[in-house]
């Protein structure tokens, strides 16, 4: 679609573009030719996205209104600010303009509103925070506009699932282009550190199940509590870093891939539905990714910046007390 890589031109080209759609009001040649479309496309556009652009912008005489209906319904089909503030520099007299303002502001608002209902928890020593609850329905259904959820009666505050891993990353995708940071899921590694909250425990942050966790049954070891269903995040006790629900609730997606192909990834924690044996921290399961059930969902993480320390101390003696990675110290005389 034209709107999926209008974002990716440069400036230049933008210019260029408005240009040569402005005369679509006046059905005129403009005064001045405009500069004609290289026809090399940029990096980062296909010769094909690139052709398509050419044929319905490129021509200086008219841009036709069946033009520009199919080009808003580009713009509407994608959704974003990017593909509205694209629309606005490229037919700024277009007839779909005050649309598209509106929407543009009103996805800034929801932008804002997304960013401050993430609680993010940065683990320590280590480069990364992740989310201090799972991502709820409502967090979803504020990106993606809908919810794939089976639990729905459960509320906006219940953990989306029957996503798959695919899904996720189109949820991540859409939410970095709103709110202008990159989130991401947490690795294996990651995931177990967080998840542990710097105990040496069985499940995340206890010994005791029940405490922490929404999970499903073992005839020969533990009676399920969670009635067959999910539960609002942030019931239950957190674990030492102040994380809810790592163990039970709904089994989290990784980004580890399981094989080399990457057709499958892990998920951990366990869910309402599993047996305690996959809410034990170091567990894990395995789903393809295009792979939807009610038991699967998951929470973001995000990589923080290198944090400079430095110390009056002799360069030599002041590495060590940065061995664990959260800072780069540099030594000063």
């Amino acid at each position: 679609m034209i709107s999926s890589a209008l974002r990716n031109l440069p400036g230049v080209m933008v210019a260029t573009l408005a240009l040569l759609a402005q005369p679509h009001l006046a059905h005129a040649k403009p005064d001045i030719a405009p500069r004609p479309l290289s026809r090399s496309p940029p990096p980062l556009i296909s010769p094909q996205v690139f052709d398509e652009i050419y044929t319905v912008l490129g021509k200086p005489e008219v841009v036709s209104e069946k033009m520009e209906n199919e080009f808003w319904g580009s713009i509407r089909n994608e959704d974003s600010e990017d593909s509205y503030r694209f629309y606005i520099d490229v037919l700024p007299s277009g007839r779909f303009i005050w649309e598209a303002q509106v929407r543009l502001d009103e996805l800034k608002r929801v932008a804002v509103e997304i960013a401050h209902a993430l609680v993010m928890i940065s683990i320590p020593g280590y480069q990364y925070e992740i989310g201090k609850y799972e991502v709820t329905q409502g967090e979803w259904k504020r990106v993606m506009g809908s919810n794939p959820s089976r639990f729905t009666n459960c509320g906006d505050d219940c953990p989306v699932e029957q996503v798959s891993w695919n899904d996720v990353q189109e949820y991540i995708r859409k939410l970095n282009v709103r709110t202008g940071r990159q989130y991401r899921l947490p690795s294996k590694g990651e995931w177990i550190y967080a998840c542990l909250g710097g105990k040496n425990t069985v499940y995340c942050g206890s010994d005791n199940l029940d405490s922490l966790a929404w999970h499903g049954g073992d005839q020969a070891l533990i009676a399920s509590n969670s009635g067959e269903q999910t539960h609002p995040v942030g019931k239950k006790l957190p674990n030492g870093y102040g994380l809810f629900d790592m163990s039970g609730n709904v089994m989290e997606w990784l980004s580890d891939c399981y094989k080399e192909d990457c057709k499958e990834h892990r998920l951990m924690g366990g869910s309402w539905f599993s047996s305690e044996y996959f809410a034990q921290a170091y567990n894990l399961y395995i789903d393809s990714n295009d792979a939807v059930f009610p038991q699967n969902g998951f929470r973001l993480a995000r990589q923080l910046p290198l944090q400079i320390i430095f110390k009056q101390l002799d360069p030599l003696s002041c590495a060590p007390s940065c061995a664990d990675g959260t800072a780069l110290c540099v030594g000063i005389r």
